[in-house]
């Protein structure tokens, strides 16, 4: 049974403000792989990232995705917020 994300629960791909979105959801939104992701945070660069503590996983909020795809644009994702291909 395959793990359900934040992503596939959202109704066609729609980012919500006010969620925090794990490193493989934001990929998802952003049409980038969560490796890429991570060679942001690396070095500085792509959304902005939050953590709830100083050891928690990385988490994005849906404003800053949608700040990004904004910015930067993204491979799937519109200026409305949903992915082109969902």
């Amino acid at each position: 049974m395959e793990k359900t994300t934040i992503y596939d629960q959202a109704p066609q791909g729609l980012i919500n403000e006010d969620v925090l979105y794990s490193t493989r959801d934001a990929a998802r939104f952003l049409g980038r792989s969560p490796r890429t992701l991570e060679h942001w945070r690396r070095h500085g660069l792509g959304p902005r990232v939050t953590r709830l503590h100083t050891r928690a996983l990385p988490l994005y909020r849906g404003r800053d995705l949608r700040e990004a795809m904004d910015a930067h644009g993204s491979k799937r994702a519109s200026k409305n917020g949903r992915c082109a291909n969902d």
